[in-house]
């Protein structure tokens, strides 16, 4: 006697399954959009600006 795997048919979902489940994503993404805005803010300024291509400092000024 043989045994063969029986496989489910993929069950399809409705229009109001996927509907729910795209509300719940647009919920989720949301959420996790308004946790990281601090993070969305252009950053400080916490260094002085060198232009670039300036005059550099020698070592023995820069003890």
């Amino acid at each position: 006697m043989s045994h063969k795997k029986i496989e489910k048919p993929e069950r399809k979902q409705s229009a109001e399954e996927k509907s729910t489940r795209a509300k719940a994503r647009d919920d989720d993404l949301d959420r996790a959009l308004e946790d990281s805005f601090p993070a969305s803010d252009p950053p400080q300024m916490t260094q002085p600006y060198v232009k670039a291509g300036g005059p550099r400092r020698s070592k023995a000024t820069h003890k």
